[in-house]
């Protein structure tokens, strides 16, 4: 469109009628400007910073970047990232642009808190990230011997590439999971120190669907195998900002006693002495963006369910849905699921006011989808084992 107004303008112009030359070259500028930013704009948008840890500081003012968009402290949509590094950003009618590259260092927060905290690699470490190996060290990221960024423990990173671009993110975001690998030692194959995927599964039970999401990890110097959920409370009208804190508690420790620490995983028909890796579970509480989950609290009691939860309920109901947002469905009768199978041995995903409220547990059978996680990842079949 622009190029097609330059053209006229500028035959007007040859034929001397009057238009001024800086307008005609205003004009060209626009046309030119307007061509670049469609060009950009049709490049892959810059994708890797992830929620919890892309930040840039612009003019005192900090602003989170999302999946290659910019908001500020409003959780307005204020700006663009694009691939290249170049940003736009439009907030309250203050236009800025550039690219990150200009603002990193001390105003630039590239890791939440600035707080360097990975240790599984020791001093041998390695991370592949977008396809390409870096070495790291006591939580350093270096290239050719040279420090260029940084990495935490959750597989979190900061660094600048060889062509000077920015890189921030998580792993995960990138290539599907975080793998950092031990060197090879006198012939002896590589032994998987970390790892991490983010597991979206959708769960179908009868009439009843939802999408189950959480964080797993392996921590091998720990022998530990760790799954987070993060969940949002949406407090609705009656619901008090401290009955949400008490609520946070009990769902914390409930989670604690009957999901964690409970059970471990196991290569199969390995010997009694062999390795068991504990299944940690952990439920975080954040805001709505960084949320797996989001539940509306209701005043007073009511039926709940993984969404909805009542603020009076009991605890061992805050630990049946946060089963669900693990992927488990209910193991009571119901006629409207006739192909559920039913459990009677006092499982939390069942009918636990009936058969013993306090008594009611995690089985294993809750736990194999993490054991076919550690399979899929280690190449060896694993199986969920009670605790020594």
């Amino acid at each position: 469109f622009f190029k097609d107004v330059q053209n006229k303008l500028q035959d007007i112009f040859d034929k001397g009628e009057g238009l001024a030359k800086p307008v005609i070259d205003s004009i060209r500028d626009v046309a030119e400007e307007v061509e670049k930013t469609v060009k950009e704009l049709g490049e892959q948008c810059w994708d890797n910073v992830s929620p919890d840890e892309g930040f840039l500081n612009i003019d005192g003012k900090k602003y989170q970047i999302q999946e290659g968009r910019i908001f500020n402290d409003n959780q307005e949509d204020v700006g663009y990232v694009l691939n290249n590094g170049n940003f736009y950003l439009n907030d309250n009618g203050k236009v800025k642009w550039g690219n990150i590259e200009d603002y990193v260092g001390a105003s630039a927060e590239l890791i939440d808190n600035g707080k360097v905290v990975f240790d599984n690699a020791a001093d041998e470490g390695t991370i592949q990230i977008d396809k390409k190996v870096y070495e790291v060290r006591d939580g350093a990221i270096y290239e050719n011997g040279q420090m260029i960024g940084n990495i935490d423990k959750s597989g979190e990173y900061a660094l600048i590439k060889s062509d000077g671009t920015l890189e921030s993110g998580r792993t995960v975001d990138l290539i599907g999971n975080v793998k950092i690998r031990l060197n090879e030692v006198d012939g002896v194959n590589k032994t998987l120190a970390y790892a991490m995927d983010t597991v979206s599964k959708r769960v179908v039970d009868g009439p009843y669907r939802w999408t189950a999401k959480y964080d797993i990890e392996l921590l091998n110097e720990s022998n530990t195998v760790r799954v987070t959920c993060n969940v949002n409370f949406d407090p609705a009208q009656g619901v008090s900002e401290e009955k949400i804190k008490e609520i946070e508690a009990q769902t914390s420790a409930i989670v604690e006693s009957i999901w964690s620490n409970q059970y471990g995983l196991k290569e199969k028909n390995a010997a009694d002495n062999a390795k068991i890796y504990t299944i940690d579970v952990d439920v975080r509480f954040t805001d709505a963006r960084h949320a797996d989950q989001i539940v509306n609290v209701l005043p007073g009691d009511g039926r709940d369910n993984m969404t909805n939860w009542y603020a009076d309920s009991d605890a061992q109901t805050r630990a049946h849905e946060f089963g669900h947002m693990l992927g488990q469905v209910d193991e009571y009768y119901d006629p409207t699921s006739p192909n559920r199978v039913v459990y009677t041995d006092n499982s939390i995903m069942g009918n636990y006011y009936v058969e013993g409220m306090d008594t009611a547990s995690a089985k294993p059978r809750h736990f194999v989808d993490f054991a076919n996680w550690l399979s899929d990842l280690l190449g060896t079949e694993f199986e969920v084992v009670s605790l020594p």
